[in-house]
Parts: structure tokens; sequence; C-alpha cells
């Protein structure tokens, strides 16, 4: 996370993380942050439900600031969230 910095981001218009990167909490939490802080529009797909289960407080750290949209199967959404189809 040391090596990335504004200039990565110029002449693009999102970012685009694949979830089973987010296990490296402090990379992550660096290249959304810098992402947003260059406008760029930010795209998170979840991957899988371990992935989200295994690191759902930090996602629910990165979503809601940082994130745009999310992509998600009903098994990632569920763990997500916590809570069933009819909840």
């Amino acid at each position: 996370s040391d090596q990335l910095s504004s200039d990565h981001y110029k002449g693009y218009d999102y970012f685009y993380i694949e979830g089973y990167l987010v296990q490296d909490h402090d990379l992550i939490e660096k290249a959304v942050r810098l992402a947003k802080e260059n406008e760029l529009l930010v795209l998170l797909d979840l991957a899988s439900f371990n992935v989200v289960a295994e690191n759902r407080e930090f996602l629910k750290s990165i979503i809601e600031p940082y994130i745009d949209i999310v992509f998600a199967n009903e098994e990632e959404a569920r763990a997500y969230t916590g809570n069933g189809p009819s909840e």
C-alpha cells in the first residue's frame, strides 16, 4: 500500500475491486480512499460468501463511505447482511 499514489488513478473513471483481494485490509482501504479522492466510481465484486463472512466487519467499514456499486449473488448478500430473502 505504500506504493499507491493518486497518480495511479489519473485518466480512469472506474476502480474495480475483485473480492478475493479484500483480505489485505490496509491495501484495499487505501486504494478505495484514493479512488474516491480522485473522483472514480468504485465497484466491488464480493467474490464468495466465504470471503464476505471472513471479512464482514471490514467490508461494512468500506462499503458505505467508498463503494458506489456492489456486485453480489444471493449467498454473498446474505453473508453480508445476515438476512434471508424475505427479511
